[in-house]
């Protein structure tokens, strides 16, 4: 161990310093910090003006934080350093480190990978000050904290620890086995989300970097809350068509003659339309970035939460009605005639598809990259296995037009349609099972369908009704808005979105419901 080493020439200043009762007077670390870099420049100046040679030693206060992983920024603060990073020469037990930034009283510096515990020294102008404890170098892998400790499928958990890779490939996190994706990394923290393969219950998180690994097993993996219509609000007298919900603040519906509506809490909208065209959809990719569809072939984007919009030549003029994205490159948009567009640039430009078809296509969802279904006009169901290059056309027997399609994975999926139409199947689409949910009347339609998580799924309909399964699918219930809500709401229900537990259904008249 290296003692710190101290230079004075002022003797009453030395002499304060010693005094007990002055040490007690600094009740934070940081004042005593200040009040001992005074004394340092102080000295200093005294030190220069009494000898023209003198070369001052540079001294070690702190360092910030005391112990870090190589790779980790550290902060050395202290005094007679030069302001010039180069003219620094800093190691820990002799390895060399990299000075990032420099001033005459702080550096910054990275640990190196190869550092060991040992004397952190500075040396300026070939005089040496070295730190008063060895430094420690962290080169243990561990976990301290997930939060939060319980988190449904999708969403992002931040685990802290130490010694983790200091970029996203350098590490890999496994939640009950099944690999995470991770969005931040730090040497202390990694943000990461829930994979959708997960299954609810107690979970063990693992986590490999720098040739090491480590388990977690205070984890949570729980169900979105069951869903709950308890608001409803007018928020314009055209129709609305779809929402896209982009975070847990931020909402976006769409409808005709050119209505872009855009909420930024519950309950609170602002009209931001666009010309006169009907719009059928809308995708929001976060709250700033946000894509539209209707008529006419129309599209168009947002890239500032919608302050400006322009459009976007996808490459027809017949009515674009439903779009899916996967990520924020890969989606499908469907539409009249048959029409199937892609993208795999976040919607800057599109592919035509040959759908093998000329009816009206009006819902659309894809699992992942290759497996998707279609749906539309005349009892047509349309699955594809590559991505859309390929398509294999179902007609069923139900007598009725599709509306909306939602799959929990490439197995487990619903169509719905006009007159009651509820389909569900469990083998991808080869055979369907009619659901008989009865609505109000046998005319009544189902426009859309969300689904919240495996077990939570809804699907809206005419007549201010909406079927609800809290058991994944296998029983459902029709919920009668105007009875739950005790108020006035004879409209249909044109379209629902969830998000992390939350739906928002839309519908005729600008109706809003959460």
């Amino acid at each position: 161990m290296v003692e710190k080493q101290w230079f004075f020439t002022d003797a009453s200043t030395f002499n304060h310093i010693k005094s007990l009762d002055t040490m007690k007077s600094f009740t934070h670390k940081s004042t005593l910090l200040t009040f001992l870099l005074i004394v340092i420049s102080s000295t200093l100046i005294s030190c220069n003006d009494d000898r023209d040679d003198y070369v001052p030693i540079p001294v070690i206060v702190s360092l910030q934080p005391e112990v870090a992983s190589p790779g980790q920024t550290l902060t050395i603060l202290g005094g007679n350093f030069s302001a010039n990073a180069a003219e620094n020469i800093v190691t820990i037990n002799g390895v060399p480190v990299t000075v990032k930034t420099a001033k005459t009283n702080s550096l910054e510096i990275i640990i190196p990978d190869n550092a060991t515990d040992g004397v952190l020294s500075v040396t300026v102008n070939g005089q040496t000050g070295s730190a008063r404890d060895l430094f420690d170098v962290i080169d243990e892998l561990a976990i301290t904290a997930v939060s939060p400790e319980k988190a449904t499928k999708y969403e992002t958990i931040t685990i802290s620890g130490q010694f983790f890779g200091l970029t996203i490939d350098a590490n890999e996190v496994k939640i009950q086995d099944v690999v995470a994706t991770i969005t931040n990394a730090t040497s202390t923290e990694l943000k990461v989300t829930v994979p959708e393969a997960t299954s609810l219950g107690q979970a063990t998180i693992s986590i490999a970097a720098n040739n090491q690994s480590v388990t977690h097993d205070s984890f949570e993996v729980i169900d979105y809350p069951t869903f709950s219509t308890t608001n409803s609000l007018k928020v314009s007298e055209v129709d609305f068509s779809k929402i896209s919900i982009a975070s847990a603040n931020v909402a976006y519906a769409v409808g005709d003659d050119g209505l872009i509506a855009k909420s930024t809490s519950p309950g609170t909208w602002e009209l931001v339309s666009y010309g006169s065209t009907d719009f059928k959809d809308v995708h929001a990719f976060d709250e700033q970035n946000v894509l539209v569809c209707g008529s006419d072939g129309l599209m168009v984007k947002t890239t500032d939460g919608g302050a400006t919009w322009s459009e976007v030549m996808v490459g027809t003029t017949d009515s674009l009605r439903r779009m899916h994205f996967i990520s924020k490159t890969a989606g499908w948009v469907v539409g009249s005639e048959g029409i199937i567009f892609k993208t795999i640039d976040g919607g800057k430009t599109w592919q035509s598809l040959d759908s093998g078809v000329d009816i009206r296509l009006y819902g659309v969802f894809f699992i992942d990259d290759n497996n998707g279904f279609v749906v539309g006009d005349d009892n047509h169901v349309l699955k594809t296995t590559d991505g859309g290059e390929t398509w294999e056309t179902t007609v069923l027997t139900t007598g009725g037009d599709f509306r909306g399609v939602g799959f929990i994975d490439t197995n487990k999926g619903w169509v719905v349609g006009k007159d009651n139409v509820l389909l569900h199947t469990n083998d991808g689409g080869v055979t369907w099972t009619d659901q008989s949910v009865s609505l109000e009347s046998s005319s009544d339609d189902f426009n859309d369908i969300t689904i919240l998580s495996e077990n939570n799924i809804i699907a809206v309909a005419d007549d201010h009704q909406l079927a609800q399964s809290e058991d994944g699918g296998v029983t459902w219930k029709v919920v009668d808005l105007e009875k739950k809500l005790k108020k006035t709401v004879d409209l249909h229900l044109e379209g629902v979105d969830s998000y992390r537990g939350i739906a928002i259904i839309v519908g005729e008249e600008g109706f809003v419901g959460y």
